[in-house]
């Protein structure tokens, strides 16, 4: 049984991140959505809201749970047997910064190995970042994310 994980924070989970997490699902066996907890990270929505906002996106997909956890990755693997990390990459500058850390996974994770997903067409623009910006200017951002945000205020 090969199970994957996808991290990230998921501030918030974007239909760029659902893309990857669809596929994904169509690969493994087992997907954990690992919604991380990065204190150095100012975050729009707090760790439970960003967990729910999976899970509701993910409910679908019966061989996708999500998890939260704070702390290094090659540990949260460790605990939870995961084989391999998934990672989307848009373009060059995510591929070059995914690189390195998958080169930190597989030296700190006793050779865990990464997959990257290159982002489809419809959604190598669409970030977390992006619909923050969004959000926070009060623009609609409902194309860009699996949920209404009047559903979630």
């Amino acid at each position: 049984m090969k199970k994957a994980v996808i991290p990230g924070t998921y501030d918030p989970i974007t239909n760029g991140h659902m893309n990857l997490i669809h596929r994904a699902a169509d690969m493994f066996d087992e997907v954990i959505v690992a919604v991380v907890y990065n204190a150095a990270k100012n975050n729009m929505f707090s760790l439970e809201e960003r967990k729910a906002f999976a899970e509701e996106a993910c409910s679908k997909y019966p061989n996708v749970r999500v998890e939260a956890f704070e702390g290094l990755l090659v540990d949260f693997v460790k605990k939870e047997n995961i084989d391999v990390v998934v990672r989307g990459v848009r373009n060059a500058r995510d591929f070059d910064y995914e690189y390195e850390l998958a080169q930190i996974y597989f030296m700190t994770g006793d050779g865990l190995e990464t997959v990257f997903l290159p982002s489809n067409g419809a959604n190598a623009h669409v970030s977390s970042t992006m619909v923050r910006e969004l959000i926070k200017h009060n623009k609609p951002c409902d194309e860009f994310i699996p949920f209404t945000m009047e559903e979630k205020q």
